[in-house]
């Protein structure tokens, strides 16, 4: 995978993966309106290619937490965001998406 890709295509990418990987509806959704704030946010620093520390500036803008704070004990409400933004770097890095858990067959 590209060192650092368009923020735009990444994401095209993992919502296809987790299409692949047949992710309920509902989940899918939540990462596309998740993703969404990210483009906003990427679009009004003025940023187009997508790395770690970008979603970690995100993250921790958005949400007035440290990224290492957040990982030790992440609050409930928090767990999502971390693995949306995780989906995105793991996406990058290996070109495929690690499950949390194994889908129930």
């Amino acid at each position: 995978m590209s060192e650092h890709p368009m923020i735009s295509t990444l994401i095209d990418q993992v919502l296809a993966e987790l299409e692949r990987l047949q992710y309920a509806e509902n989940s899918r959704a939540g990462y596309r309106r998740f993703y969404t704030r990210v483009l906003h946010y990427a679009q009004a620093q003025g940023v187009t290619h997508y790395s770690e520390a970008f979603g970690q500036q995100f993250f921790e803008t958005t949400y007035q937490c440290g990224w290492g704070e957040s990982l030790i004990h992440t609050p409930r409400k928090l767990r999502h965001p971390v693995r949306y933004l995780a989906s995105l770097s793991d996406f990058q890095l290996l070109g495929t998406l690690v499950r949390r858990r194994p889908k129930n067959q």
